[in-house]
């Protein structure tokens, strides 16, 4: 599902709210806003989920893990371990702080795996990220081993698994740092926005001064009167981003509780035709981890049918070969259509929650 799924009066209750009070900007003007912040709040509704000391919400996903990288302190030269399975942004990011991404081997999660992330553990190695795939959970005890065994920062790519657990904790909060999307192909939905966690304080102030072009911010001080850090960059959102996120994070519960219900009613041969659209399940998998679906499928003509085709009619159903050591092309079917697509990055996006089914 995506998240205007679950729109209704209260969004447009709290978007009204931000525009009759005239009142955009998430720093600032303390004295006309009379103590609302609506920013301020969506990151409390999210530290209070994922148990994290600190939260701070920027413009995207892709944002979030780049200010969480520089958070870290990653530089220039420096090398990123993760993932080759998984969405561009991933690469983008560690590409954007002029650092160098190395990929590693994937466990059965179809998340990166610790045993091939130690050994391309190097002197310039400044952070290991996992990527949460298909909505299941990469296996955190082996990372968090990892990372205090060497001293490495572990980032959590958890862009695509809002609300997911692994061993009953949140996702996002459980490395050094943790990142969440709010775009709108993603469970719960601002428009754009992200969110990135960490318990470390200075970790969080690099991080919120970087954020902003390097305001150090202040409520003592108003906007422009602050002090100043370094150089940084506008990753900011606005209070109707903050409004918005308030919302769909109190509609968390409902979101999870619609994809726990979805993948037997979209399994079905009357959904499907001659095919299965799946939840990729490991043993570390949690109910409410499901935030992507797969259409499941071993014949290379299958997995790799032409971008923007009309549906091949092949009989199914397939099976999926996991694990997996190399990116892949997966075969999905849009809602509502009747075209292929293939995913440039074997990445499936979280499916609406109607029209879909298979060759």
């Amino acid at each position: 599902m995506a998240g205007t799924e679950i729109f209704g009066k209260e969004e447009i209750t709290a978007a009204a709210d931000v525009i009759e009070r005239r009142m955009i900007h998430r720093y600032g003007s303390h004295a006309e806003r009379a103590g609302v912040y609506r920013a301020e709040e969506f990151e409390a509704a999210a530290r209070e989920i994922t148990g994290s000391k600190y939260a701070l919400a920027v413009s995207s996903g892709t944002a979030a893990l780049i200010t969480a990288l520089k958070g870290v302190g990653v530089k220039p030269g420096d090398e990123v371990i993760t993932t080759p399975f998984t969405f561009i942004a991933t690469i983008e990011a560690i590409v954007a702080c002029d650092a160098v991404p190395v990929l590693g081997e994937l466990d059965e999660t179809l998340s990166l795996d610790a045993a091939s992330a130690e050994k391309l553990i190097t002197p310039r190695t400044k952070a290991i990220m996992p990527v949460h795939m298909f909505g299941v959970a990469a296996d955190m005890d082996k990372f968090v081993a990892l990372g205090k065994k060497y001293n490495i920062p572990i980032i959590e790519d958890a862009c695509e698994v809002v609300g997911g657990t692994y061993k009953g904790r949140a996702l996002g909060g459980i490395g050094d740092c943790g990142a969440w999307s709010f775009d709108p192909n993603k469970t719960l939905t601002v428009g754009e926005a992200g969110m990135v966690f960490t318990d470390d304080h200075d970790t969080w102030f690099r991080m919120d001064c970087y954020h902003d072009h390097g305001h150090v911010h202040s409520k003592e001080h108003d906007r422009g009167a602050e002090g100043k850090f370094g150089f940084g960059v506008n990753y900011r959102i606005s209070e109707l981003q903050g409004a918005l996120g308030v919302v769909a994070l109190r509609k968390l519960p409902e979101a999870l509780a619609s994809l726990r219900a979805e993948p037997a009613t979209r399994s079905t041969p009357s959904r499907t035709r001659n095919g299965f659209l799946c939840t990729f399940e490991t043993p570390l998998s949690e109910p409410d981890n499901w935030s992507s679906y797969y259409i499941s499928g071993s014949r290379p003509h299958f997995l790799l049918a032409p971008v923007h085709k009309p549906c091949p009619e092949i009989p199914g159903p397939y099976r999926f070969p996991a694990p997996v050591s190399k990116t892949l092309d997966v075969l999905l079917i849009w809602p509502g259509t009747n075209e292929s697509v293939r995913s440039q990055s074997g990445y499936v996006q979280s499916p609406l929650s109607s029209g879909w089914y298979a060759a």
